[in-house]
């Protein structure tokens, strides 16, 4: 079902506005997640992404690039050979999926309290005479 690869520091393993058709781990290396140019995240051994649009009736383009940032080790895995395989693994896949995403929806609520009460704190009058 997968894909194995290497790719040197720079390779773009995936782009922006592309058709998403597979998704991808980061065995080894780290990589660099870009939105319009801009660095918004960085990925180590061990991520899982690409993988939402799996999950998609009719996939989205990507809204953001990947690109390694050293040499980089990864699996890839194509949609349509996910969609073939037995019910059994789809099921194992979308299980892994959707934990990795409660995952990051929840770092994401983490991050956006702590923001907010950073601006809350800088929003409230000082009780200063």
């Amino acid at each position: 079902l997968a894909q194995w690869g290497r790719a040197p520091a720079g390779t773009r393993l995936m782009g922006e506005g592309a058709a998403a058709v597979s998704c991808y781990l980061l065995v080894a290396g780290d990589a660099r997640v870009l939105q319009q140019g801009r660095l918004i995240a960085l990925l180590g051994p061990g991520t899982l992404f690409g993988e939402l649009a799996f999950a998609e009736e009719t996939p989205a383009p990507r809204i953001a690039s990947v690109d390694a940032d050293s040499e980089v080790t990864f699996g890839k895995w194509p949609y349509s050979r996910l969609a073939n395989a037995s019910p059994g693994l789809q099921s194992k896949m979308l299980q892994i999926f959707f934990r990795l995403t409660a995952e990051r929806l929840k770092l994401a609520d983490e991050r956006c309290l702590q923001l907010y009460r950073r601006l809350s704190e800088h929003d409230t009058p000082s009780n200063s005479t």
